[in-house]
């Protein structure tokens, strides 16, 4: 398991939360109604993170996943419509079985998207010994 925890910068109407939602199972298979309810609290707001940390599991047999992901506004009452982010393309995450135990916080801003996916772990070119 990869051990994710979000912290998001949003500003909501009152009654209004924040929820990642995506592919993966744990972010509601892109269904805001089982999507990743992220708290806020007077002192904190706007920036919202998750309650718990997010243990996401590699499918079984794989090196690699990638998993993708949009932020949510969930409305306050049951007549209102969600208000996903308005950016060019899904948020991406890519965890790969080395990840297995480590931890990653991941900062955004509601509706400012990433360049590139985010990688778990994060890579690093090797380095290199200089001849004595």
């Amino acid at each position: 398991h990869a051990i994710i925890d979000f912290v998001v910068e949003c500003e909501t109407k009152l009654g209004e939360k924040l929820a990642v939602v995506g592919d993966h199972k744990d972010l509601g298979a892109w269904d805001e109604k089982d999507a990743l309810l992220l708290e806020t609290d007077k002192a904190a707001y706007p920036v919202w993170s998750t309650p718990r940390p997010l243990l996401l599991k590699l499918p079984e047999g794989l090196e690699e996943a990638e998993v993708q992901y949009k932020l949510v506004v969930v409305p306050g009452t049951k007549d209102a419509e969600p208000r996903f982010e308005e950016i060019a393309a899904n948020r991406r995450l890519k965890v790969t079985a080395k990840a297995a135990g480590m931890a990653l916080t991941i900062k955004a801003t509601f509706g400012e998207g990433e360049k590139e996916p985010i990688r778990l772990p994060k890579f690093s070119p090797p380095s290199r010994v200089a001849d004595a």
